[in-house]
C-alpha cells in the first residue's frame, strides 16, 4: 500500500518508503494487514520495528536532523491487544 502510492512519486529505495511514510499511510498499511487476518499482537510489532527503524535512521547518517522529530510516529497507535485470561487459582488459594 506504501510502495504503491510512494512509486506513483517517484520514491528510489524501499527503505526511503520506510523512512518517508506518513501517519496516514502507515496506518492504512496497518488496517490493510488487520483485514488480511493479521493478528493485533503481530500488528504491534510491526509498528515497534518500523519505529525502531526510523529511529535509528534518523540517529543516524542516513537522515538529516530535521526528520528525528517525525521519526516516532507518534500520530500512529497501535491495536489494542485483548487482556490476557485471568490466571487459575491454587488448589491452597481456593481451599482458603
Amino acid at each position: 500500500m506504501i510502495a504503491a502510492s510512494r512509486r506513483a512519486a517517484g520514491a528510489a529505495a524501499p527503505s526511503d518508503l520506510l523512512a518517508h511514510a506518513t501517519a496516514a499511510e502507515i496506518r492504512g498499511w496497518l488496517a490493510a494487514r488487520r483485514a488480511a487476518g493479521a493478528a493485533p499482537r503481530s500488528l504491534k510489532r510491526a509498528l515497534s520495528a518500523l519505529r525502531a527503524y526510523r529511529r535509528w535512521r534518523a540517529l543516524s547518517s542516513l537522515s538529516d536532523p530535521a526528520a528525528a522529530a517525525d521519526a516516532s510516529l507518534g500520530g500512529v497507535k497501535g491495536p489494542r491487544a485483548p487482556a490476557p485470561l485471568p490466571r487459575p487459582v491454587t488448589e491452597a488459594e481456593a481451599r482458603a
